[in-house]
């Protein structure tokens, strides 16, 4: 990506002992402010999150992995601009942890 944009999984909690349904934040890289909140689908956090740039331009889209049963991988997408960014897709990964994404 272009550099000014970070992303963190995240897990929503409530009560001790609950788990909340994970989320992604999206960062201004350069002013350390949040930019924008994804709320995933999916209850106990974010293993991994990664950018897909074109050409080193602002990114296009984001991967991200969820703490569940299935490793669940999503794909977001950014090409709209923060903050329209919509969920195009989902698919199980592995009942064995997945704890990277990379793009190709």
């Amino acid at each position: 990506d272009d550099g000014k944009l970070v992303a963190t999984g995240q897990v929503a909690t409530g009560q001790v002992g609950h788990t909340g349904n994970a989320c992604i934040w999206i960062w201004d890289a350069i002013y350390c402010e949040k930019e924008v909140k994804i709320d995933v689908p999916r209850h106990g956090g974010i293993y991994a999150v990664s950018f897909k740039a074109a050409q080193g331009h602002t990114p296009m889209f984001l991967a991200s992995i969820a703490n569940d049963e299935d490793s669940t991988i999503h794909l977001w997408d950014l090409r709209q601009g923060l903050p329209n960014v919509k969920l195009l897709t989902s698919i199980a990964g592995d009942t064995k942890r997945v704890l990277t994404v990379a793009w190709n």
